[in-house]
């Protein structure tokens, strides 16, 4: 068993009030590990705004933050202030918000199912929103459609896995799993279907395009909408994050401290789900982040729910962002970004496949 209990806000239990104390067999290790993560991600993003066919200089970039703010003797310069704000700035900001939102997904799903290979899509939210996304390509539709849909399927995937599993009359995880698994490869192969019937030379390379990610598209609008579910998503699980992190103990375990295992992981599920749903809506698929990115944040050590969500955005906003500046500092031709997190997190994963033994039980 990962924890044992320490002390955290009361809770009621048919009239009687029970204390939930979780902490981990190891000491919480606030030290600087989130501030370091932080601050490396602030750098990042100042350094990113930097790359791109325009050459931006630092000093140029400051010059037109210091404009925007109003600081005198700083003027507005042209384009390369539209370029920071209107081209840039939103792609940064998107690959910062969608990474860290599919790695605290991730860190969520696998602490309330306990499993260390469960990654945001496993309930199918992923294939669903491909599809969604491959019948709005298929009709023409206009890009705000194509991202309508998407959500809509990836949310409409993730509902039929729930009521799979719950026609299966059993509420555990291995039932709720295994729907997952049937419902992804349910609409995997209505992708298939779409892919065939589509237009080779015109609707085909947009939806494989679009199945391998991208953030080529990025718009201030997407960046709201993006910004919204996640704050949203989160707020949720931290809400809950002693309920959710006493799930990882056994459900057994949980109801014995008054948390209603189902009623929490369904909300788990719902706030991971919204996440990752919008995140895919936009950019499409992107592959590993929310796999991997949660065990790197263990390495840090202490499994403290909170703590681990907090490291799992961080690191997988770094992991997203990177490699997106990858992409963009490649000039022949922009490689779509779910290929590029496929190529760095399968040796990552690797690497880190010796450290992991053991720490799932």
């Amino acid at each position: 068993m990962l924890f044992v209990f320490n002390y955290c806000p009361p809770i009621e239990k048919k009239g009687s009030s029970l204390s939930l104390n979780l902490i981990n067999i190891k000491k919480h290790r606030y030290f600087n590990g989130p501030i370091i993560l932080f601050i490396t991600l602030t750098l990042l993003i100042l350094f990113s705004m930097t790359l791109g066919r325009q050459e931006i200089g630092f000093r140029r970039l400051g010059t037109i933050f210091l404009s925007v703010l109003g600081v005198n003797g700083f003027e507005p310069e042209e384009p390369y202030q539209s370029i920071i704000f209107l081209a840039r700035l939103p792609r940064i900001l998107l690959a910062v918000l969608i990474g860290g939102g599919l790695a605290a997904s991730g860190a969520a799903f696998q602490t309330i199912f306990r499993n260390p290979l469960v990654s945001p899509d496993i309930l199918g939210v992923s294939a669903g929103a491909g599809f969604g996304a491959a019948l709005g390509l298929i009709y023409r539709l206009s890009w705000w459609w194509v991202e309508l849909l998407a959500l809509g399927f990836g949310l409409l995937a993730v509902l039929l896995t729930l009521i799979l599993a719950r026609m299966a009359a059993r509420t555990d995880i291995t039932a709720t799993l295994l729907s997952g698994i049937a419902i992804a490869a349910l609409f995997s192969a209505l992708i298939g279907v779409l892919k065939t019937l589509a237009d080779p030379w015109n609707v085909l390379p947009s939806i494989v395009f679009w199945l391998l990610g991208s953030l080529g598209r990025s718009a201030p609008a997407d960046v709201l909408t993006v910004l919204s579910a996640t704050l949203l998503g989160l707020g949720l699980m931290g809400l809950y994050r002693y309920r959710i992190e006493a799930l990882s103990a056994g459900d057994d375990e949980a109801k014995t401290m008054g948390i209603e295992a189902n009623k929490v992981r369904l909300i788990a599920v719902g706030a991971a789900t919204l996440i990752t749903a919008v995140g895919v809506s936009v950019c499409g698929i992107v592959g590993w982040i929310g796999l991997i990115a949660p065990h790197l944040a263990r390495i840090g050590g202490g499994y403290s729910f909170n703590l681990l969500l907090i490291r799992s955005f961080a690191i997988g906003a770094i992991l997203t962002l990177a490699a997106d500046d990858l992409i963009r500092t490649v000039e022949a031709a922009e490689l779509p970004l779910g290929v590029m997190t496929s190529l760095a997190g399968a040796p990552i994963f690797i690497i880190l496949l010796p450290r992991l033994r053991g720490s799932w039980r």
